[in-house]
């Protein structure tokens, strides 16, 4: 008698949720974008994923991956966030990362690093009820002001000036 043998592909999508969720703090931001890709049930998880998640590291992020990740608003309950854009390309809609940072209202610890501080984005920041560690760049001297009252919050605010220049304060 023959011997049988069965072929059994595992991918990423015949995953039990639980092991998906698993892997899936473990992937980049384009990775996760590409990921989202592939289909309907790993869209879904990886949305379920972010929207769960506490923390989300940004840095050097790709505009498609911050377009990805801001998307619809499923993101809702970060307690860290750091979104460092790239010095020499201009990849974030700053009215996009003021909604974000608006609608994750429980941040606990904000970096935005070579992202123009803005006037309506630092009123959002200024209103976050429970940050405690605010890290920025490209503030006006008109801002610092503002920022320093942060400190009378409770909140220690780190500036960067340039990367051999950081005041805290």
């Amino acid at each position: 008698m023959a011997a049988m043998t069965m072929n059994h592909t595992a991918t990423l999508a015949t995953l039990p949720p639980e092991l998906v969720t698993l892997i899936l703090p473990q992937l980049d931001q384009i990775s996760l974008l590409r990921l989202a890709g592939t289909c309907a049930s790993m869209r879904s998880n990886i949305y379920d994923f972010l929207q769960n998640s506490k923390t989300l590291d940004m840095k050097n992020i790709q505009k498609a991956a911050f377009m990805f990740l801001t998307r619809n608003g499923s993101v809702t309950s970060l307690t860290r966030l750091s979104l460092w854009a790239h010095p020499d390309r201009s990849m974030v809609n700053l009215n996009r990362v003021r909604k974000f940072v608006k609608q994750n209202r429980n941040l606990e610890a904000l970096s935005l690093v070579n992202i123009q501080l803005i006037d309506p984005l630092l009123d959002v920041i200024m209103n976050l009820p429970q940050l405690k560690f605010l890290e920025v760049s490209h503030v006006k001297k008109s801002q610092i002001l503002e920022v320093k009252k942060l400190k009378k919050k409770g909140c220690r605010v780190s500036v960067r000036v340039d990367s051999a220049v950081e005041l805290n304060f």
